[in-house]
């Protein structure tokens, strides 16, 4: 998802809702709580290396180098 897209998004919504995220995803999924949930607590611009663990799951290393790209990160806990 692009910037603009999110603010398209979060600019038909009340502004004085609160923010969370959720994931479903097998990897942070139990049996006991097939999703988690997230408070928003930030925002960030970074540079990082995106690529891929030997188990193919999504990994990314906060780096200036060559292969580095900048990208807004959003901020989670867990704790709320």
């Amino acid at each position: 998802m692009k910037v603009r897209d999110l603010i398209e998004q979060l600019g038909k919504l009340d502004p004085s809702l609160e923010v969370y995220g959720y994931c479903e995803d097998a990897s942070i999924a139990t049996e006991a709580k097939p999703y988690r949930l997230f408070w928003v607590d930030g925002i960030t611009v970074d540079h990082v290396v995106r690529s891929r663990d030997e188990d193919g799951s999504p990994s990314a290393k906060f780096d200036f180098g060559p292969d580095a790209v900048q990208l807004a990160l959003i901020n989670m806990s867990s704790d709320f």
